[in-house]
């Protein structure tokens, strides 16, 4: 494919933006060809796929419009919300006379997902109306975005080697090279502050605020700084002097952490150092409900955000009721899918054990009374009677 000329045809919509490309003597294509992906906004890709001969229909192509997944949008079951908003419309062009042969409106955007990228039409139009050799694939958006500042980051994202990212993971477990530590609930963490602060700006306040106090305490008076960590944590961090420095293989800063498991802290550290998180099972140290509390709170957005699409990807019906007791009803974007997944499933939810394992001690669950009645309100009469007829 090769980029052509854009040019504006009949629509149901005004036009904000077209993309087309031309395709290249599309008859030898026998199987998908796709365009190289474009946007609509900054964080909205799309491809165009076009088929030669259409499923069930040998006399016919097919023209899709395809969603390119972004990060908060990759794995979530449900449909992919911002999609919704803009309307979309397929054509194929004869790049001789620049004249539309075909063009149709999907009157659908609030279907893409996952498990459903693409939307389009099978049977498009007639083979017999397409010229010979080349032939334009077109779509026109009702909406785009425009910016007054270019983007910085270069595209695609190149991965880091492995090699580098385990080298950075070995820094942690290396004391020597390292001038913070954690005592996380008796567990001894290590790290290094630059790297911290440059990773995250929770702990770039936290240690510039310290570190100005520290060198108030033995040296020259400072003023106090004129910012304060976002969430109160200064009482369970200090500072040594230079001699117990040297005690203490040079620990600039000791920090007591008591409101997170050791994996948990660790695996955060890991990510800070390396890019890279390893979610594990549903109601482990590491599961994306825990990493998510830990990233919201050191203010990791990108941790955050993974955690987030992971989270939402592993609600299922066992496991959803006690990930919004125990979690998930905090934060508004959490609790929104794990409420509606109870809702839409609340038969079958009721009777798992976590489900049970609520109901038989509401006094451990700090909202459990907001919550169960949320539910109840919202249930509709045919599921609250089908309870009572089980019942």
């Amino acid at each position: 494919m090769s980029t052509a000329s854009v040019a504006v045809v009949h629509s149901s919509f005004t036009p904000k933006c077209s993309f087309e490309y031309t395709i290249t003597d599309w008859k030898k294509y026998s199987t998908p060809c796709y365009s190289p992906p474009f946007g609509t906004f900054y964080d909205l890709f799309w491809q165009l796929k076009f088929v030669s001969t259409a499923h069930d229909y040998p006399r016919q192509c097919s023209v899709y419009l395809w969603a390119v997944a972004n990060s908060e949008e990759e794995g979530l079951e449900i449909t992919w919300s911002r999609r919704a908003t803009v309307k979309a419309r397929l054509y194929l062009k004869n790049p001789i006379t620049n004249l539309e042969i075909r063009g149709r409106t999907l009157s659908r955007m609030d279907e893409f997902s996952a498990k459903w990228p693409g939307r389009g039409f099978n049977a498009f139009c007639s083979k017999t109306e397409l010229p010979d050799g080349d032939v334009i694939i077109g779509v026109q958006f009702s909406e785009n975005e425009m910016k007054s500042q270019a983007m910085q980051i270069p595209l695609p994202i190149n991965p880091l080697p492995k090699n580098l990212i385990d080298a950075w993971a070995s820094q942690l477990e290396k004391p020597e090279m390292s001038n913070i530590r954690f005592d996380v609930k008796g567990t001894m963490l290590y790290a290094n502050s630059d790297i911290l602060s440059q990773r995250s700006e929770y702990f770039q306040m936290l240690i510039q605020e310290q570190w100005a106090e520290c060198k108030a305490s033995y040296s020259r008076p400072l003023s106090s700084p004129t910012f304060m960590p976002l969430r109160p944590l200064s009482q369970n961090f200090s500072c040594t002097t230079q001699k117990s420095e040297i005690q203490q293989h040079l620990f600039q800063y000791n920090v007591r952490i008591p409101d997170f498991e050791p994996e948990t802290f660790a695996e955060m550290l890991r990510y800070l150092y390396t890019n890279e998180v390893k979610f594990s099972i549903t109601g482990s140290k590491t599961d994306p409900l825990s990493m998510f509390c830990i990233a919201d709170k050191y203010l990791i957005t990108e941790l955050r955000q993974r955690a987030k699409v992971a989270a939402i990807k592993e609600i299922n019906i066992e496991n959803v009721a006690e990930g919004l007791f125990n979690i998930a009803w905090k934060y508004p974007e959490l609790k929104d899918c794990f409420m509606r997944m109870i809702l839409e499933n609340f038969p079958a939810v009721r009777k798992t054990a976590g489900f049970i394992k609520i109901m038989a001690s509401p006094s451990i669950y700090e909202n459990f009374t907001e919550l169960i009645l949320e539910i109840l309100e919202s249930l509709s009469p045919s599921a609250v009677d089908l309870e009572k007829s089980d019942n």
